[in-house]
């Protein structure tokens, strides 16, 4: 069934992933119409956006997802993460985080991406006032001085918007209409994922190792499940993929060590080759790139749904209420207040990825050194959890706009 689509709205996002669908239930009750634009219908088995992926929300992000109504999910799916526990693999570092030891109950949750996917979409599509648009794919834009009008494939129905968001992923189609320049760095390293069962409990403990081809990161899921996240050299990842149950657990036994007992069982495993894409600008006339399309960034330390979210978070204060939310000040505002969190969190995690994808001996003692730093200075333990947890500018101190 085709969707009914306006004529004119006053937000439109290009994107419903979990990203764009946040940024839409963000804008509930803000006065403004509405849209959500997706090119997959919400059940498409792949729809990139809902797909097996774990993730680690930290607690800004549940702070925002329960404003935005979606907190009974969280408690349902969501696994607490009690400790927190980093290795080299092969190297004498580590450290280990507790979180009763910062006095806090978890340090995050995680959750499959298509859990959440779908309790952010059953919100928005019981909202009244916003439109799901879907499917529906973005193929031409028009700029006008105070709109910008949107053609789509296979509609021949156009919608003018005061503001386009774009929040359709690292290949975005809205920055390449807005002819908006992106830096890629591929890391030459791609990540399969995949559930996993290991014979003895997790505890809530988070695992990231170390190794020669890239991190490893288990992390605890329910039903005493992880989910895996395992990071190799491009070149080895079509025999990872094609590898029987039995060697594919073999080999991440080999990797992983026996802190979980044995692997026993092993869900589907897809594959998500890793780069580094940032725009180098976000913003354009009545238009502005979130998430992904924004910025692309390594999964190691597990940031990029977070950097995302408060994206949408910020938006939404900065637009809500407003005569016209498409107006340059505004969208300038926006970036003003997202820019250090933005660089910071890709630095961060682009330095790590190019150190622990570092595989001289000089690289690997500095990891060392810097673990055990980690475990015995409070003072460095206590930033990196800070950092964890995604307190880094006004957005994340739960007093952002979010409605």
């Amino acid at each position: 069934m085709s969707p009914v689509i306006p004529d004119r709205l006053d937000i439109a996002i290009v994107g419903g992933g979990l990203v764009g669908a946040s940024l839409a239930l963000a804008l509930r009750g803000s006065g403004l119409q509405v849209g959500v634009i997706e090119a997959f219908t919400p059940s498409a088995p792949d729809h990139p956006g809902y797909d097996d992926r774990t993730l680690v929300l930290n607690p800004v992000s549940c702070n925002i997802l329960e404003q935005l109504g979606i907190g009974a999910a969280l408690q349902q799916y969501g696994v607490p993460i009690q400790t927190i526990h980093v290795s080299d693999r092969g190297r004498f570092g580590r450290a280990v985080l507790h979180a009763r030891q910062h006095g806090l109950e978890w340090f995050g949750r995680v959750i499959e991406a298509w859990r959440l996917g779908q309790a952010l979409l059953q919100q928005v599509q019981q909202d009244q006032q916003l439109h799901w648009l879907s499917p529906l794919r973005l193929e031409q834009l028009q700029l006008c001085e105070d709109s910008i009008r949107l053609q789509f494939e296979n509609a021949g129905q156009a919608i003018t918007t005061r503001l386009l968001v774009g929040a359709d992923g690292a290949d975005s189609r809205v920055r390449e209409l807005l002819a908006l320049p992106a830096r890629r760095h591929d890391y030459q390293q791609t990540a399969i994922i995949c559930n996993a069962t290991p014979s003895r409990a997790h505890a809530g403990t988070a695992y990231e190792r170390f190794t020669e081809t890239g991190p490893l990161a288990l992390l605890p899921q329910a039903r005493q499940r992880v989910g895996v996240v395992w990071t190799v050299t491009s070149q080895q990842a079509d025999a990872l993929l094609a590898a029987d149950n039995a060697a594919f657990l073999a080999g991440l036994q080999h990797r992983f060590g026996y802190r979980l007992g044995h692997f026993q069982r092993v869900g589907k495993r897809a594959s998500y080759p890793l780069q580094l894409v940032r725009a180098e600008r976000n913003t354009a006339h009545r238009s502005v790139l979130i998430g992904n399309a924004s910025h692309t960034i390594h999964p190691i330390s597990a940031q990029g749904f977070n950097l995302g979210l408060r994206d949408a978070a910020a938006l939404a204060g900065h637009v809500s209420g407003a005569t016209d939310p498409g107006q340059a000040a505004l969208l300038e505002a926006y970036q003003q207040q997202r820019q250090s969190d933005q660089d910071d969190t890709i630095r961060y995690t682009d330095n790590l990825a190019r150190l622990y994808s570092n595989t001289s001996s000089t690289g690997r003692l500095l990891r060392s050194a810097g673990l055990l730093a980690h475990q015995w200075l409070p003072a460095l333990q206590r930033r990196l959890v800070l950092n964890a947890m995604g307190y880094r500018d006004a957005v994340l101190s739960g007093k952002d706009h979010v409605h």
